[in-house]
């Protein structure tokens, strides 16, 4: 996949080596192309499958190869990736790293080195938080519409309980609560599909982007509780309005 489609190259070729050419370090003009190149002829022996970014963009080597290729010296690398366990706090590793090495060296986070992708990702969580708001205001007129048939419903209880003494905010009350208690039982019953649906995907990825990358998900608890206030506050907001419909006018008639 990746490079190994573009150059069509397999792995143990014995017939033919793969040939990778690297400038050689310096300025000035090209004078004999044949000397301004490093070059080393190796053999394939593997080719993986990670995304279509990274299958286009890497070739992995042993490091004695690359320091050879590269001019570098024995002791000499550009970069060494750190892996933590997921339970260890990425910023404290940071700092720790930062001290012991000192201001020669460059410590970054993944999200710092892929700063720009991850500033795609927060854009593209608040697009589709704005997206999805606006689907359930979409969907709200449904309760409204449910809130006023009822209150036509039951009109003559209405009337029935404005002349036993209720006043019209207190009828209306009725009905906020009611809506109210639509809003929450829709709220819940969606939290219970979606919270295990995120936790099996996290899991065992079974919806796939490509064959070899999972849909990526993750839960966090602040997510959940701006889902719970938004459609509570709009839900709330829907019942205020259907419940408008109650006025003297409609139980005195």
């Amino acid at each position: 996949s990746g490079i190994s489609n573009a150059l069509s190259v397999g792995t143990y070729d014995f017939l033919e080596s793969l040939k990778i050419f690297v400038p050689k370090p310096g300025t000035g003009y090209i004078t004999n192309p044949k000397t301004a190149f490093n070059q080393v002829n190796t053999q394939p022996i593997g080719v993986y499958r990670l995304t279509d970014d990274l299958d286009k963009k890497y070739v992995y080597a042993n490091l004695s190869m690359a320091q050879q290729l590269l001019h570098y010296k024995n002791n000499q690398i550009s970069a060494i990736e750190v892996k933590i366990s997921p339970d260890v706090n990425v910023k404290s590793v940071q700092k720790e790293l930062e001290l012991a090495l000192g201001t020669k060296f460059k410590v970054q986070t993944r999200e710092q080195l892929n700063s720009v992708f991850y500033k795609m990702l927060n854009t593209e969580n608040l697009a589709s938080y704005l997206v999805f708001t606006l689907i359930l205001i979409i969907a709200l007129f449904n309760v409204i519409g449910a809130i006023v048939m009822m209150i036509i419903d039951k009109r003559e209880n209405l009337k029935t309980l404005f002349h036993l003494g209720s006043t019209i905010k207190e009828i209306r009350k009725i009905f906020v609560f009611q809506g109210f208690l639509l809003t929450v039982f829709g709220l819940f019953a969606g939290l219970i599909l979606a919270i295990p649906f995120v936790i099996l995907q996290k899991k065992y990825g079974f919806i796939m982007i490509t064959q070899s990358l999972a849909y990526p998900v993750e839960f966090h608890l602040t997510n959940v509780l701006v889902v719970i206030l938004t459609i509570v506050v709009l839900g709330f907001l829907a019942a205020k309005i259907a419940s408008a419909r109650i006025s003297n006018k409609l139980v005195e008639n």
